[in-house]
């Protein structure tokens, strides 16, 4: 159902691969989500591919009215490093989009990102599911932009072991100087950490009927959620192995419906310097943050340690598969 409330104005910052697309599909499809526009940053692939994946999700999805802007082409510091071996070549496993005939605007993310939260008439929700490059490269060009963003959402870091290393999730490992740099910068931060991204899935029997669906839409994201299913093979933290994990897309479900998630106000730091634990983002859950809070260790900060997944799952298929109206107004 519609609500009568006005939607969450957002700005998702994205490097498209699969989970990314799965976020994009949702925020676009989402009444209770008013998605002003799309930064793209290298990560799971390069930037260019993330802008064509991006605009050919958003046009899918019936968001052609979107606009996208390209950033980053590399971390702050180290070179681009891809997830192509997770993602495939083209970051969305090898699934050919529907190509959109769009190019994405003139200006570069930085100046677009800044645009676009000056001129909306409310506080904008900086969805992040990416490296955190663009987000940094705003602050520091633009240091008043903190007074436009009611708060970052990033999809990053880990409260106990990582992906791409023992240590690290990849999105905090790609670029860690930026992470550090947007965690210190003291604008309220939700951390959606390893945990709860793992376990936000569509069971195997709904991606199989929409593998052989009529509509052509729907087969597509079948096909892509079937991948996905591949790459999961041998994850623990899924909760059903035979699933294909949402991952990103359960960040921007925690905007549109944050009742369905369980948030700690924690300490996080990043590590910079480890050389086993470069890009570990150090959560502080002892009972006493003091010895933390003088070190200047960053408290701003709210972690999602767990979500209604199975609430999440009946959302997104809702939302994109089915198209009902039924997403939440973020209470932020």
């Amino acid at each position: 159902m519609l609500l009568s409330e006005p939607s969450t104005p957002v700005i998702l910052d994205v490097d498209t691969g699969l989970d990314d697309a799965y976020a994009l599909m949702f925020a676009a499809r989402c009444p209770g989500i008013d998605l002003l526009g799309v930064t793209c940053v290298a990560g799971n692939v390069g930037v260019a591919q993330v802008v064509r994946n991006t605009l050919d999700v958003l046009d899918m999805s019936g968001a052609a009215e979107v606009p996208v802007a390209s950033g980053a082409t590399g971390p702050l510091v180290d070179d681009h490093r891809s997830a192509d071996h997770y993602h495939g070549e083209n970051g969305v496993g090898g699934v050919q989009l529907p190509r959109s005939p769009r190019q994405p605007v003139e200006e570069p993310a930085t100046e677009f990102l800044y645009r676009l939260l000056s001129e909306s008439s409310r506080p904008v929700t900086l969805i992040a599911l990416a490296p955190l490059t663009n987000i940094a490269l705003l602050l520091r060009a633009y240091p008043e932009a903190h007074k436009h963003i009611e708060r970052i959402v990033w999809m990053g870091g880990a409260r106990r072991y990582g992906n791409v290393t023992a240590s690290a999730e990849f999105n905090a490992w790609s670029d860690p100087e930026a992470a550090h740099e947007v965690l210190h910068n003291g604008i309220p931060i939700t951390l959606y950490p390893l945990e709860p991204f793992y376990t936000v899935t569509v069971s195997h029997e709904r991606v199989a009927r929409y593998t052989s669906a009529e509509d052509a839409r729907i087969r597509t994201i079948g096909q892509m959620l079937a991948y996905s299913q591949t790459r999961n093979a041998g994850e623990t933290r899924i909760p059903d192995p035979t699933a294909s994990c949402l991952g990103d897309a359960g960040a921007v479900m925690s905007v549109a419906a944050p009742e369905l998630t369980t948030v700690s106000r924690l300490a996080v730091d990043i590590e910079l310097n480890g050389s086993l634990t470069r890009g570990r983002t150090v959560i502080d859950e002892r009972t006493s943050q003091t010895d933390t809070q003088e070190a200047g260790a960053t408290v701003n900060t709210q972690v999602i340690t767990a979500v209604d997944y199975t609430a999440m799952e009946q959302l997104f298929v809702n939302t994109v598969i089915a198209g009902e109206e039924t997403c939440q107004k973020s209470s932020s």
